[in-house]
């Protein structure tokens, strides 16, 4: 549609201004800038600056600290198409002309010390525009027409800044179907675990680059291959870092009370995925482990749910970006579909992270349910216990059926 531009002797807010029509100063400078074919497409700014106001969609995922930014994006557009470099991006990303700090500087940071609502921590407006200058230069400005029309046919507006970010991030995710989780959160961006299940459920690849380190000033970088996920001790954090099972619901021995180290809790965290901790079933023992005192031997009604098992990560704090699980490897039919993680530094006061969904051989294929399961959190946390907590699964109601598990640990990760 044609936007109207009028050029005022005394324009209402500042030099120039949204709105239907625009309203510039009576300058020739501006008037020249509007109606002269070289200056639109070359030095033109404020033009398609205010024409992108106009455009922004606000109730729907322009979320916080882009009032500024996003406006820019029709600018970005134009200046790819004629090949320069516009002067506010170049200020934003290298942190000159008072954008400080530039975006560079800002995407080396360890991304716990990344927040994009914070301003003082990433300049004002224009080192925010390299984040668009990147999509757009990486996965093409197609996703600009994307993300615009999603947003139109959306059926309900989004209720605050958390969904404006999801809604963002999933759409991003289903254009360049990649899980861009990742990308986001170098950015200082959080991503509700509600939107990252949406995207995990559509099999998306992860994103196998570090993207948000591409230089769209010079357009190099982000093309670095990104480290595989770290593991503590290398998937066997009991035997070589000394991690113990510090309580568990019970642990299954063997018949008349005899000690079965098939079933020890111990065997969680042992690296050996043909080992497993069971809930009791006959010989059953509410503990650690199957040795030590009894006082339910014989018993089947012990195994009640939901369970609970927490693990001490040795003698010091870990920091980890994430948990994994493996589900038994036979003996399928009562998989765990969710599993709730809280995490404490004194095995006493937790901080429950989320309740998480699982792979089962009823809800997915059974190479999927029987591999390992990555549980990839919003930030790194740091902690010397964590608690795992599942309940009675849903192929098998029964508040008495019992439990096995193979593996749990925590991960290391650049995701």
């Amino acid at each position: 549609m044609p936007w109207r531009i009028v050029f005022d002797i005394q324009p209402s807010v500042g030099a120039m201004h949204s709105g239907d029509p625009i309203v510039a100063g009576q300058t020739s400078g501006y008037f020249y800038q509007a109606v002269t074919i070289g200056q639109l497409e070359q030095s033109n700014w404020g033009v398609f600056h205010e024409i992108g106001h106009n455009m922004q969609m606000h109730s729907t995922w322009t979320f916080s600290n882009n009032g500024e930014v996003t406006c820019n994006l029709f600018s970005l557009k134009k200046s790819s198409i004629y090949n320069y470099i516009p002067g506010p991006l170049n200020d934003g990303w290298y942190g000159t002309g008072g954008q400080t700090p530039g975006a560079a500087s800002f995407l080396a940071l360890d991304s716990s010390a990344k927040d994009w609502s914070v301003l003082t921590n990433l300049g004002q407006f224009y080192p925010r525009m390299a984040i668009y200058a990147q999509i757009f230069e990486k996965y093409g400005y197609g996703f600009m027409t994307y993300l615009a029309t999603a947003a139109r046919n959306a059926r309900f507006t989004s209720i605050d800044n958390q969904s404006k970010i999801d809604f963002f991030y999933e759409r991003l995710s289903e254009y360049t179907q990649t899980d861009m989780y990742r990308f986001m959160r170098e950015w200082g961006l959080k991503v509700s675990q509600t939107s990252r299940n949406a995207v995990a459920a559509k099999g998306y690849r992860k994103l196998m680059t570090n993207v948000w380190m591409y230089n769209p000033i010079t357009n190099t970088g982000g093309d670095q291959p990104l480290a595989p996920r770290v593991q503590f001790g290398n998937g066997a954090p009991g035997t070589s870092l000394g991690w113990t099972v510090s309580s568990i619901t019970n642990v299954r021995g063997g018949t008349n009370g005899t000690y079965n180290a098939s079933y020890d809790a111990k065997n969680l965290l042992d690296g050996d995925i043909n080992t497993i901790w069971h809930s009791c079933f006959n010989g059953c023992y509410s503990g650690i482990s199957s040795t030590g005192t009894a006082p339910n031997n014989g018993s089947t009604s012990a195994a009640l749910y939901p369970f609970n098992a927490v693990v001490k990560t040795g003698n010091a704090p870990v920091k980890a970006d994430g948990f994994y699980i493996v589900q038994r490897q036979n003996g399928n039919s009562n998989h765990m579909d969710a599993i709730t993680i809280a995490i404490s530094a004194d095995g006493n006061s937790w901080n429950t992270l989320g309740t998480f969904p699982l792979k089962t051989a009823a809800n997915s294929s059974s190479t999927e349910a029987l591999t390992k399961q990555f549980i990839d959190l919003p930030a790194p946390v740091t902690f010397q216990y964590f608690r795992f907590t599942w309940n009675v699964p849903r192929v098998r109601p029964t508040a008495t059926e019992t439990r096995h598990l193979p593996k749990w640990a925590l991960f290391i990760i650049n995701i």
